[in-house]
Parts: structure tokens; sequence; C-alpha cells
């Protein structure tokens, strides 16, 4: 069954709004996770350094599963006669030891600020509006 030029151009429109809606939130990902960072390392907050770290992670984790993705639906090659359908699964497990690397790390550091009594407070930062509680 093929498909009408009508129907391939509403495919289209819609695949280009969806990759620019896409390349929008990587773009808005990768500023946060800058701002984070140099906010946290400025203020000397590790939790929001974390969370800087945590996003530039997340951000390069989905990058290399949007690139994976996009290599196995490309089908089978003379190199790769059966196909690249192996990558998906193989980028679920590392993003999977990433997060579970992650979880360990926060941990250690966690017990860390406890045996060491805590952390202080930034006054700036919460004057800046930059932390709510």
């Amino acid at each position: 069954m093929s498909s009408t030029p009508i129907q391939r151009e509403a495919l289209d429109s819609r695949r280009r709004r969806e990759r620019r809606a896409l390349t929008a939130s990587l773009i808005l990902s990768v500023v946060l996770a800058i701002s984070a960072l140099v906010v946290g390392i400025l203020a000397g907050i590790r939790i929001i350094v974390f969370d800087g770290a945590y996003m530039a992670i997340g951000w390069i984790l989905s990058w290399a599963s949007l690139r994976a993705a996009r290599a196995a639906a490309s089908g089978p090659t003379r190199r790769f006669p059966f196909g690249r359908d192996a990558l998906a699964p193989l980028m679920v497990v590392i993003q999977g030891l990433a997060l579970a690397g992650t979880l360990v790390l926060a941990f250690g550091d966690a017990l860390v600020v406890i045996r060491d009594g805590g952390s202080e407070v930034n006054v700036l930062v919460i004057s800046m509006g930059l932390l709510h509680g």
C-alpha cells in the first residue's frame, strides 16, 4: 500500500516538528547542566554540582541512545548483515549501569556529608532565589 504525497508531506512535517522539539530540549538540557555546574561550583554547593553533572551525563546518554536507535533502524549492511538491533538494549544496559553508579556515588557523598556534620547553607544562593525551601 503506497502513501499519497499529502500523507508523506504530513509525516515529514510531523518528523520536522519532533526533531525541532527534541533539539530544543537537548539544547535546554545542556544550558541547564552548565548553569547548575557553574552555580554549584561558585556557591560551593555539592548537590547542585551533582545535579549539573547528572544532567550532563543524562544528556550524553540520551544522545548516545538516539544514535543507537538511528543505527538500529538503518537495517542490515554488508558489514552488519543481521543489522544493529542489539544496540538499543545495549544502551539500556549502559544507562542502567550509569544510573546505578550515580546512585552509589550520591549515597557515598551523602554519608560523607552526614559524617562531617552536614553542610552550611549558602545565604547568597538562597537570597538569589536559586534554592527554595
